[in-house]
């Protein structure tokens, strides 16, 4: 929980991840897991993440990575959780994580059916408030959803 309360410190790690010019394992892997930690705890999902920037690192990260599955089974429950919360909501949104979460559906290579349930399952609850609906609209991401789901 200390951890979890600490901006400064979620603020560097977050920095660690989106200044990464290249994925090193021994690190990167070590700060998802870190930041996935925080943001399981209460004070942890209700403001440091955000105010840390931790919410667009881990989906920079889910974006550098895009065939790293173990990686997406980290970074999306997290996201998933945190989208439960109305602010985070809009950083996901502003940190590019409705585009993000679309490329993630529709990938050509097979995906486990948990990831894409869980890209649906965090669309729905981003999708409780106007400005999701209105950028999802302006971004035309709908059309990728709908396709998944009749798929």
């Amino acid at each position: 929980e200390i951890i979890g309360s600490n901006t400064a410190y979620i603020k560097s790690l977050s920095s660690v991840l989106l200044n990464m010019a290249e994925w090193d394992p021994a690190i990167g892997d070590k700060v998802v897991n870190t930041l996935v930690s925080v943001s399981v705890s209460k004070v942890g999902r209700e403001t440091a993440m955000r105010e840390g920037g931790a919410i667009a690192a881990l989906i920079a990260a889910l974006h550098k990575r895009q065939d790293d599955h173990d990686l997406a089974t980290k970074i999306l429950p997290a996201i998933f959780n945190l989208s439960i919360i109305e602010p985070n909501r809009e950083a996901i949104r502003a940190a590019g994580g409705l585009t993000e979460l679309s490329r993630r559906v529709s990938l050509p290579q097979p995906q486990h059916d948990n990831l894409i349930t869980l890209c649906l399952r965090t669309f729905t609850n981003l999708s409780v408030d106007k400005a999701t609906c209105a950028y999802v609209a302006t971004n035309n991401l709908f059309g990728e959803f709908i396709k998944i789901l009749w798929a």
